[in-house]
C-alpha cells in the first residue's frame, strides 16, 4: 500500500511567517488583527528555564541524573522545542536536552524535516547535530495500519521509543519486527510500558495485566526492547496546590518504580538498573520543581530501581487550569488570545450587561478549571473591572461582569487580552503565533504543525 507521509499530508505555509512578519513585526500586538495568539517571549524563557535550572540543581546531588524529555504538544513549533531543550534561553547556562515526546506523527516529521533540512544546510560546513535525538511518540498506537509508519519514523531517528500498554501490541510489533529483520537484521522496537497512575485514559491498570504484558515482552526479546516505564498524571490537573502535586509526583514515581519490582519478580536477572522511569505531567513537573524538602527527593531518587526521567509540556505555556493547581500565578500564564468586542447589550442578563467578542469556540475552545469561571479570563484596563467569557458559540464569544459592582461595558473596537482555560487545545486552533517581547512588540512569528 502506496503512504504519503504526515508532512506531505499536512504542509505547513512555508510562506506565511515571512508575509506576517514583513506586516507586523515591530508593532505593537493591539495593532494585530483579531482573533489572534500571541505567545509572551519573556515569560516562556522564564517557565521553561526555572524547570531546567531545578533539574540542573537535583542533578548536581544525585547519583544518577534525573533525564529530562520535552513534550512539544502544546506549541508544536521548532522554536518551542529548542527551547524547551534548553536552546535560545538568554541567560540559561545549563545543560541542552536531546529528548521529546510527540502526540501527532506530524509533530514527529516536523522535526524530523527540520533537521534534514538543518543537515543538508550545513553539510558544506560542520553538518550540525541533531537537537532531537530521542523521540517518543505518546499514543499506545501499535495496530497493524500504524505500525508501518511508526518503523519510518524510527528509520529517521537515532532513538525511536513507542509505547505498550496491551498484549496485543507485543504481538503486532513481534509480527511486524520478524518480518522486518529478513531485510535489517539489527532492529528492534525500544518500547515504553505505559502503566496507569491514576487517570484512566491509556496505561496498564492492573498488576495482574502488567505481569503477563511484561512475560509476552520477555518472549519477544528478540524483537522488541523494553526501554522503561512511563506514567502521566492527567489528574494532577485536579489538585489545587503545589503540596497536593507533590505527593501526585511521588504517586507517579511510585507507580513506574513498583513496575520495576514486578520485572525483578519474573526475572531476578534482568538489568533493572538500567531502566528508565518517566514521570511528570506540568503540575507534578513543578512539583519536582518547587520541592518544599530537596534532601528528601534526593535521597528518593537515588533509592529507585532505574533513572528517573521528567516529562513536561504545556508547563513551559502554561494557562489557568496550571493557575487553579496551585502550582503557578496568572503572571506565569505565557500566552493568551487577542480578541476584539464587537458589540454591547447593556443591562442584558445582569444590571451591567453583556459584550460580543469575536473570540468563539474556534479560538478559545470549551474547555475550563477549577479557580477561574467560564471559558477565559479577561485581562483590560481596570477602570472597567473584570470580565470574563461566559459563554462560547462558533465565532461569538459572551463576554459578562465578574462583579457588577465594579465593572461597565468596554467601548466598541477595545481589543482586550483573554487568558485561556487550556493552552494546549487552544493553541490547536490558530496556524501562527504572534511572539511579543516584554514591551508588547511583535519580534517573531511561530508557525505550527497542524494535523496529525
Amino acid at each position: 500500500m502506496s503512504r504519503i507521509t504526515p508532512s506531505q499530508r499536512y504542509p505547513l505555509e512555508k510562506d506565511v511567517r515571512e508575509t506576517l512578519l514583513a506586516a507586523y513585526n515591530g508593532k505593537h500586538y493591539k495593532e494585530l488583527p483579531t482573533p489572534a495568539l500571541v505567545v509572551k517571549k519573556p515569560q516562556v524563557d522564564a517557565n521553561i528555564t526555572s524547570l531546567l535550572n531545578a533539574i540542573d540543581s537535583i542533578n548536581s546531588h544525585v547519583a544518577r541524573p534525573v533525564k529530562y524529555r520535552a513534550h512539544i504538544k502544546t506549541h508544536k513549533t521548532i522554536e518551542g522545542t529548542r527551547k524547551q531543550l534548553g536552546y535560545d534561553l538568554p541567560g540559561y547556562k545549563g545543560p541542552t536536552y536531546s529528548s521529546i515526546v510527540v502526540s501527532t506523527l506530524r509533530e514527529a516529521y516536523l522535526v524530523l524535516d527540520h533537521q534534514a533540512q538543518a543537515q543538508a544546510q550545513a553539510q558544506a560546513e560542520t553538518g550540525g547535530p541533531n537537537i532531537v535525538t530521542d523521540m517518543l511518540y505518546g499514543l499506545p498506537a501499535c495496530v497493524p495500519d500504524i505500525v508501518p509508519e511508526l518503523y519510518a519514523i524510527s528509520e529517521k531517528v537515532d532513538h525511536f521509543r513507542i509505547f505498550v500498554d496491551n498484549v496485543y501490541h507485543i504481538e503486532v510489533l513481534q509480527k511486524f519486527a520478524q518480518e522486518t529483520q529478513l531485510r535489517d537484521p539489527k532492529f528492534k522496537w525500544s518500547v515504553f510500558v505505559k502503566i496507569d497512575c491514576g487517570t484512566h485514559r491509556a496505561g496498564v491498570f492492573s498488576q495482574h495485566d502488567l505481569e503477563i504484558l511484561l512475560r509476552k515482552l520477555f518472549e519477544a526479546k528478540d524483537y522488541i526492547e523494553l526501554y522503561g516505564f512511563y506514567a502521566h498524571a492527567g489528574h494532577s490537573y485536579a489538585k489545587t496546590s503545589l503540596v497536593d502535586n507533590e505527593a501526585v509526583l511521588k504517586e507517579e514515581i511510585e507507580y513506574v518504580n513498583r513496575a520495576c519490582e514486578s520485572v525483578v519478580s519474573l526475572d531476578a536477572s534482568f538489568p533493572v538498573s538500567s531502566l528508565v522511569l518517566s514521570v511528570g505531567a506540568s503540575p507534578t513537573a513543578r512539583a519536582f520543581e518547587n520541592s518544599s524538602n530537596i534532601p528528601a527527593l534526593v535521597s528518593y531518587i537515588d533509592s529507585l530501581h532505574g533513572t528517573l526521567e521528567l516529562h513536561a509540556g504545556n508547563l513551559m505555556i502554561s494557562d489557568l487550569q496550571q493557575v487553579a493547581t496551585g502550582s503557578i500565578d496568572e503572571k506565569n500564564v505565557a500566552s493568551f488570545v487577542l480578541g476584539t468586542v464587537i458589540s454591547q447589550y447593556p443591562q442584558r442578563g445582569n444590571p451591567v450587561g453583556e459584550m460580543l467578542t469575536n473570540t468563539g469556540v474556534l479560538s478559545m475552545t470549551k474547555e475550563v478549571s477549577s479557580k477561574a469561571p467560564g471559558y477565559g479570563l479577561v485581562v483590560s484596563d481596570p477602570e472597567y473591572g473584570q470580565w470574563y467569557l461566559q459563554r462560547l458559540s462558533q465565532e461569538h464569544g459572551i463576554l459578562q461582569p465578574l462583579d457588577i459592582d465594579t465593572c461597565k461595558l468596554l467601548p466598541h473596537g477595545t481589543k482586550v487580552d483573554i487568558l485561556m482555560q487550556h493552552a494546549c487545545i487552544t493553541m490547536a486552533c490558530f496556524g501562527h503565533y504572534f511572539v511579543i517581547d516584554d514591551k508588547g512588540i511583535v519580534i517573531d512569528v511561530w508557525i505550527p504543525c497542524r494535523g496529525w
